[in-house]
């Protein structure tokens, strides 16, 4: 029966393999990172679009009730507000001052974005 050693060094082995086979094939390494920084995409659009909702202001609820994240692409994704009233509750009017709910988040996300993708990538390549 094996001991505890000989299961650590045989999973440790199997990591390394994993990650050599990786490494030395670019296309498995590409496909590791794309497929992570797709979700990684979908998630940033995700978090923005509940940051904008959380913030957006509520009468009747169907603003904040239209909001959405959806995947456009293979690496593209949007926060979305689908309510015809978002843009003068965002921008004001004539009558009535601006209430900004988007655009803040979408500040937010952006200044978030490029460190959240490295972490992203080096989770991809195992690098934790």
């Amino acid at each position: 029966m094996p001991d505890r050693d000989d299961e650590e060094d045989e999973l440790m082995a199997m990591k390394l393999r994993i990650q050599t086979d990786i490494v030395l094939d670019p296309r498995k390494l590409k496909a590791r990172v794309d497929d992570a920084m797709a979700g990684f995409v979908l998630k940033s659009a995700t978090d923005m679009m509940e940051d904008s909702r959380a913030n957006a202001p509520v009468d009747t609820g169907e603003l904040r009730d239209s909001h959405e994240a959806v995947a456009t692409g293979h690496l593209e994704a949007e926060a979305r507000v689908n309510a015809p009233h978002g843009v003068w509750v965002e921008l004001g009017t004539a009558r009535r001052p601006a209430t900004p709910f988007f655009t803040p988040a979408e500040e937010r996300a952006r200044a978030r974005f490029a460190v959240d993708a490295a972490k992203a990538a080096r989770e991809a390549l195992g690098g934790g």
